[in-house]
């Protein structure tokens, strides 16, 4: 009699154990604890994470901090005052690299001692023809902005003629030894605007 109790004993638990097993087929609780592995992966997409955040804000910083000014529009009086200003301050020798954009885009790169173009060149080349060498110094520059204000203003006064160049120039000057920093020409051709800028990338006295 015992021996049959015992069996339908371990029978109803075998049972139970197996009741147990298909309503609940899973061995750990449903709402277990991370494991430590998932743990270090959390952390370490919060790490990734901060170091991208802190790169895009700088990177906003720099472009905040780096944004430039508008280059203004230049009139006779401001051309004839900014070249005073660099006949009476400018040094007599210096180093000077200027890059050109538009149609024909170039560095040009030009030395000058006691007012004389020693040398120069355009996309390390060297330029050969002394009128070419002077277009790249600094009274070069202004003669060649010269003829855009004159031509502007040929217009703005109504004494232009039929071949004279219909432009707007704008032009910023360095404060220090008045030469010209940065240039913005725009020639109006009817169908389209032919574009120039150029820009000092390095001014050295010497």
């Amino acid at each position: 009699m015992a021996t049959i109790f015992v069996r339908a004993r371990c029978e109803l638990e075998s049972w139970v154990l197996i009741v147990e097993s298909k309503s609940n087929p899973f061995p750990f609780p449903e709402e277990s604890e991370p494991s430590f592995e998932l743990k270090k992966l959390q952390r370490r997409g919060k790490q990734v994470a901060a170091v991208l955040g802190g790169i895009t804000f700088g990177a906003l910083l720099i472009a905040i901090g780096t944004r430039r000014s508008p280059i203004p529009s230049l009139d006779a009086q401001r051309f004839h005052e900014a070249q005073r200003f660099w006949e009476s301050h400018g040094p007599p020798s210096y180093e000077i690299e200027i890059r050109v954009e538009g149609r024909q885009a170039a560095v040009y790169r030009t030395e000058v001692r006691q007012g004389e173009v020693l040398q120069a060149t355009r996309n390390e080349q060297p330029l050969r023809q002394q009128r070419t060498m002077g277009t790249w110094s600094v009274p070069g520059m202004f003669g060649t902005i010269l003829s855009d204000v004159e031509n502007q203003e040929r217009h703005r006064t109504g004494s232009a003629g039929p071949e004279t160049p219909r432009v707007a120039v704008r032009c910023a000057f360095d404060a220090v030894y008045g030469f010209p920093t940065r240039y913005h020409r725009t020639e109006m051709t009817g169908a389209e605007n032919v574009e120039v800028t150029w820009e000092v990338l390095r001014f050295s006295p010497l």
